[in-house]
């Protein structure tokens, strides 16, 4: 396979019956060896190479017969002119801040002609990232040594400098957290560039995910002020509201207790006064009972005249 690969590699400007023609000596059938080109044409160009049409899931870059691999990559790729997109880029624009605000799901791929591809969902959005920038870095070097026009390895490479700069400490944590070890390499001899018509390749797909960090935030998100304080209003209203709303909430749990303890107090004040009235009741009882035994000894009864006549 490095052999074939090799001969990709240096017959990238010829078309696939030169290549074949170069590895006859492999000595397999005509059909197998292009399966095989194909093949080793994904690995040297990081792209999903196919001389087919034979439906797939994820549709492939086809190689034409009488087109040479260096044509067909190109082909794949289309440049916009300046007039389409121009602007300048907000330096605080990065893809973990689109990832983490607008509920969007980094998906990373071997596959150059997908970076930044955005799938829209019903429940998110999907951004798919090419994720060997250290394959970048290495062939915006050596162009001679691959079929990807350099003009497009070096964008690729810048796109990933801008979505991810180096001096970015949240860039950084995110990165970890997705298990990317590119960040380290920094910016490969290169500058963020933060002007679209820096872009040509990947302008339009730039300016898709401007708009999706220009868009309203998602989640809990969406009740905090941005960095450019376009939701404040927004924002202090909702904190307000919510503020009132909790007010609210506690002036009625404290009225639902001062409810509580004031049945409390009444079935208290009822008890004690239950017991009073027993309390009463026995010392009735108790000072009949006393008057009756005084009166019972003749000695003591003529001592209390006037009780002892009423108890007769």
């Amino acid at each position: 396979m490095r052999a074939i690969m090799t001969c990709v590699r240096e017959l990238a400007d010829g078309t696939i019956e030169d290549i074949i023609g170069n590895l006859e000596n492999f000595g397999e059938d005509n059909n197998r060896m292009r399966e095989i080109v194909s093949i080793a044409a994904s690995l040297v160009t990081m792209m999903k190479i196919r001389l087919s049409t034979v439906p797939q899931p994820e549709p492939p870059i086809l190689w034409t017969t009488g087109s040479s691999l260096r044509q067909v990559i190109a082909g794949a790729f289309q440049r916009q002119s300046p007039e389409v997109i121009h602007g300048i880029i907000d330096y605080k624009f990065t893809l973990s801040n689109i990832a983490v605000y607008y509920n969007c799901q980094i998906l990373w791929t071997d596959r150059l002609d997908r970076h930044l591809d955005i799938e829209i969902n019903r429940r998110t959005t999907i951004i798919m990232v090419y994720q060997h920038k250290i394959w970048l870095s290495a062939h915006s070097r050596q162009a001679e040594n691959c079929g990807v026009p350099q003009e497009i390895i070096c964008e690729a490479l810048d796109t990933l400098n801008l979505l991810f700069p180096h001096d970015d400490r949240c860039t950084e944590s995110f990165l970890r957290k997705q298990r990317q070890i590119f960040h380290h390499l920094g910016y490969c001899g290169r500058e963020r560039k933060l002007n679209l018509e820096s872009y040509p390749y990947w302008g339009s797909k730039i300016k898709k995910l401007i708009e999706i960090s220009e868009g309203k935030r998602s989640g809990i998100w969406q009740f905090l002020p941005d960095s450019k304080g376009f939701n404040l209003i927004e924002s202090a209203n909702f904190w307000i509201a919510t503020a009132a709303a909790f007010l609210a909430f506690v002036g009625f749990v404290l009225s639902l207790t001062s409810i509580v303890y004031a049945k409390w107090s009444y079935d208290v004040g009822v008890k004690s006064m239950a017991i009073s009235e027993d309390s009463l009741e026995l010392t009735r009882l108790q000072y009949q009972l006393s008057l009756a035994q005084a009166c019972s000894d003749p000695n003591e009864a003529r001592l209390l005249p006037d009780f002892c006549s009423a108890e007769e």
